[in-house]
């Protein structure tokens, strides 16, 4: 597992790509997820924070992600590809 603290507002590119990682938990404000920040791992939950609004190319690619929920926050957004995720919730508005 992986904590990312709340002082934390930005994860820069490849910062835990390659990892055995399963499960992260993302600061409250968190703004910034860069491009493959968490690729190639084994993810098989992760929530995003209320508050992000940037999703780099492939930053969650090749996990074993089922689900994922898209704040209202979210400006740019990518990264999800080679996982197997069944459900999508959009925010409303």
């Amino acid at each position: 597992s992986v904590l990312i603290p709340d002082s934390v507002t930005h994860i820069s590119k490849a910062a835990f790509e390659n990892n055995d990682i399963k499960e992260a938990y993302l600061s409250e404000n968190l703004k910034y997820i860069g491009e493959e920040s968490f690729k190639n791992n084994n993810l098989i939950e992760v929530s995003l924070p209320k508050n992000i609004e940037f999703i780099g190319k492939f930053a969650f690619s090749i996990n074993g992600l089922t689900e994922i929920e898209i704040p209202v926050s979210i400006k740019y957004l990518s990264g999800f590809s080679s996982n197997q995720i069944s459900l999508v919730n959009l925010p409303n508005g």
